[in-house]
């Protein structure tokens, strides 16, 4: 079963109906979807791990209604710009590299094998290429 295209239809007619902030950006988010993964990776089956996705969604879904109901907006306060900043940032690149092995069909160096990599078969032209070509079409976008 393929849950993705489906979850990504529900939140933005809630958010249309409930929602009170017409500036929030609502849509799939490539942190949650990679931190879920992450969370559920472990669990063999996949149904068990849809089912654990769902039940990880509600549970989110309830702690932020209580913080709502507890009015504990205000503590967003605490967090400086250069918090933020950081964790947006942070969170880029974490997405980046998780994408790098699917990007480029095999797997990548990390720092525990930087060394030992065998970096021969890394580098293809068709990889390259691909690469090259995804990163200009993404660089065209933004004018």
């Amino acid at each position: 079963l393929i849950h993705g295209p489906y979850s990504c239809l529900l939140p933005p007619v809630v958010y249309c109906f409930l929602g009170s902030c017409m500036h929030a950006s609502v849509g799939t988010g490539a942190l949650v979807a990679l931190l879920t993964g992450e969370a559920v990776a472990h669990i063999e089956g996949i149904k068990e791990r849809g089912e654990a996705c769902a039940l990880l969604s509600v549970m989110v879904g309830l702690i932020l209604f209580v913080m709502g109901v507890c009015r504990l907006s205000f503590l967003v306060r605490f967090f400086s710009r250069v918090a933020l900043s950081g964790f947006i940032t942070g969170s880029g690149v974490l997405i980046c590299f998780a994408q790098l092995k699917d990007l480029t069909g095999g797997s990548v160096p990390t720092l525990h094998n930087f060394l030992t990599f065998d970096y021969g078969g890394f580098v293809t032209p068709a990889r390259m290429m691909t690469t090259f070509t995804s990163v200009f079409m993404l660089f065209l976008t933004r004018f």
